[in-house]
């Protein structure tokens, strides 16, 4: 006796001898007309949920934090680089060229999203604070000038001047941003792009020193100063205006049919959605070896709205031939406009599908022909 065997997602939808319906109306051995079954049936199919965090990758690295709100957070301290200053015989004016080593910097690993690898999502790192500490041996006030150079592989990839600092005996502090917040804020505007790619070293170039003669001789000509700077980087991890979001989850909801013809199928979710984006939804089927089956055809009802804690959706899924897959894939897709920018990603923001059902408002046709 052959039974119609309709279990989904981690059983199969298929012709076979066991299964979770077990109903003597279902013996195909004596049909000999097309018949429909099952018209209206509805099987569960197992719910998934994804952390934010999770899908983009940005656990386990040292110098990826939480903040007591759960926003992620890039911090990291650049180790401190020091250069001997030797001090000329006094003259009114001066500009004193000052030299650097290379820092090396090692992050290890780093997010895909960071090292321009990941094309589903870019972030917007601009909220970046650097705090520079400079400890200045050299017993006067002095300006500086100079850039600040990172490089991958010994090419520079991004270059920032900095103008006018002022430096006094001892230690001085100074915050860079991208803009200001303060008076006191050295102002870089290209700033978020800093750590895109991730350096590995960091150099500090073309460094001047301008000493006013109004300033009383207070140094030992032929003498060397140390210059000491340090620097601690942070970002609060945003996402990023004008820039494609997409989160791909798939379903363990499988269909395999060997002796029903099916052509129609909806597939009906629930889901809580604590990330602020609304994400429009596409679905596509996949076969055994993981392709897309270009023949199935899947039509989302409505997007998958942020921050709501019970929404639904519909994806129908059509074909003209016979529904066969073994994988439904939802795209999920933001275009991020202004209303995005600043928003920080957290922990736990996360999209949580549930109550999930696949149902056959058509029913199955069964076929004489395909009796064994």
């Amino acid at each position: 006796m052959k039974r119609l065997v309709l279990p989904i997602a981690g059983m199969l939808l298929a012709l076979t001898g066991t299964g979770c319906i077990e109903d003597s109306n279902y013996d195909l051995s004596q049909l000999d007309t097309e018949m429909t079954v099952l018209k209206g049936a509805e099987f569960p199919v197992p719910g998934v949920s994804f952390k934010l965090g999770e899908l983009l990758n940005l656990d386990g690295y040292d110098f990826i934090t939480c903040d007591e709100a759960g926003d992620y957070i890039i911090r990291f301290d650049l180790d401190p680089i020091t250069a001997g200053v030797t001090m000329p015989e006094f003259k009114e004016h001066f500009t004193l060229p000052v030299a650097f080593q290379q820092v090396p910097y090692s992050f290890g690993s780093v997010p895909e999203f960071i090292s321009g690898k990941d094309q589903r999502f870019e972030a917007d790192l601009s909220d970046m604070l650097i705090s520079v500490g400079v400890e200045s041996g050299i017993p006067v006030s002095f300006t500086a000038t100079g850039t600040v150079e990172t490089l991958v592989e010994n090419t520079v990839q991004h270059s920032y001047h900095i103008d006018n600092l002022e430096v006094n005996p001892g230690t001085n502090a100074y915050s860079i941003r991208a803009k200001a917040v303060s008076e006191q804020d050295l102002v870089i505007p290209e700033l978020g792009e800093l750590l895109t790619p991730f350096p590995d070293a960091v150099r500090v170039g073309g460094l001047d020193l301008y000493i006013d003669a109004d300033q009383e001789q207070a140094w030992i000509a032929g003498q060397t100063y140390d210059l000491t700077v340090k620097a601690r980087f942070k970002s609060p991890i945003c996402f990023a205006e004008n820039h494609r979001i997409t989160l791909t989850i798939p379903l363990d909801a499988r269909l395999n049919l060997e002796q029903i013809g099916l052509k129609r199928a909806l597939l009906n979710l629930g889901y809580e959605n604590s990330i602020p984006l609304n994400f429009t939804l596409v679905a596509y089927a996949l076969d055994a070896e993981g392709n897309r089956i270009d023949g199935i055809q899947a039509k989302a009802s409505a997007p998958i709205l942020g921050n709501t804690q019970e929404g639904s959706g519909m994806v129908e899924l059509t074909t003209s031939g016979d529904l066969r897959f073994s994988r439904i894939v939802l795209e999920l897709t933001v275009s991020a406009d202004s209303r995005i920018a600043g928003m920080h990603i957290n922990r736990n923001q996360e999209i949580r599908f549930k109550n999930l059902s696949l149902s056959l408002p058509d029913g199955v046709q069964v076929r004489p022909d395909s009796k064994r």
